[in-house]
């Protein structure tokens, strides 16, 4: 009791020596600026609140082109529960393949493992006009169909396999092309079942940036 009523004594004529530590930290806080990220930033710099999801993201979209070099910027992510293991996330963002100098935008939905820390794309689709302003190149469905049928022979090696590509629209999305097409995958005596493609050609070179295809069987190649 006694020592209390020492403390109590000496504070009252300031002799005690209060923490402004606190309060130092506090203002300092206040003064500093808050570091601000734009929409888009630049590989070095993600924009995730999560610095694994972004790792992950990119990997992701890089994971889509095997044989170019990109670099990605991403939007900020929406984010949606699956499961306590899973995350659907849905994000814009833009690519610059190393060959060229323009941005093309694009739109990823991706399967993010929280475990694992590991995200795989389950939808990439390329910024393009609307449907109503695309056109057919039968050319360009020709080549399409000989590259899918190449890929295609690549996974089913053991067997007869091919893509017979019936509609095709080509829409134009920076320098690029963007195709989306339908027809059948043939087996030989396997059966047929119906195929979607989608795919990113380069006029210019004459050369595919990105081609995947989903089975009526829901197996996919790229």
């Amino acid at each position: 009791m006694r020592h209390l009523l020492l403390i109590a004594a000496l504070t009252s004529v300031g002799l005690v020596p209060t923490d402004h530590s606190t309060d130092a930290s506090a203002a300092a806080a206040s003064t500093t600026p808050v570091a601000t990220l734009s929409r888009f930033a630049v590989d070095e710099n993600p924009v995730s609140a999560s610095a694994a999801m972004d790792h992950a993201l990119r990997g992701a979209v890089r994971a889509e082109f095997p044989t170019n070099a990109v670099r990605i910027r991403l939007g900020s992510p929406t984010i949606t529960d699956v499961s306590p293991e899973q995350r659907e996330i849905q994000v814009h963002g833009r690519l610059l393949f190393d060959t060229s100098d323009a941005w093309v935008g694009f739109n990823l939905t991706a399967l993010y493992d929280v475990a694992e820390g590991s995200a795989a794309a389950t939808k990439l689709a390329f910024d393009a006009p609307a449907v109503a302003e695309s056109k057919t190149d039968l050319a360009l469905a020709q080549r399409l169909g000989a590259e899918t049928s190449r890929r295609l022979q690549q996974e089913f090696a053991n067997q007869p396999a091919r893509i017979d590509i019936e509609q095709v629209q080509v829409r134009p999305t920076g320098p690029y092309l963007a195709v989306l097409a339908d027809g059948h995958a043939d087996f030989g005596t396997d059966g047929r079942t119906v195929a979607t493609v989608r795919a990113l050609y380069d006029p210019v070179q004459e050369r595919w940036l990105r081609v995947d295809y989903e089975l009526g069987d829901g197996n996919t190649g790229s």
